[in-house]
């Protein structure tokens, strides 16, 4: 949206991704040591797609790799 209607806004439009962020890997970590660097990357990948997306270049494929 920042990006389709940079010129109408008086600001940035922002949004709170922590919980969208940090959920997918707490499911994966589930408390469990072993699962530890899966939810790790699953973190970044995350960040990495919000990121992304709050610049406006987000796609589907990202979500796979």
């Amino acid at each position: 949206m920042n990006v389709r209607f940079k010129s109408r806004l008086p600001w940035a439009l922002a949004f709170s991704f922590a919980r969208a962020i940090q959920q997918p890997a707490l499911e994966i970590w589930s408390g469990h040591n072993a699962n530890v660097k899966t939810a790790q990357q699953a973190l970044l990948l995350r960040a990495r797609c919000n990121r992304t997306a709050r610049r406006g270049e987000y796609t589907a494929a990202m979500e796979k790799t």
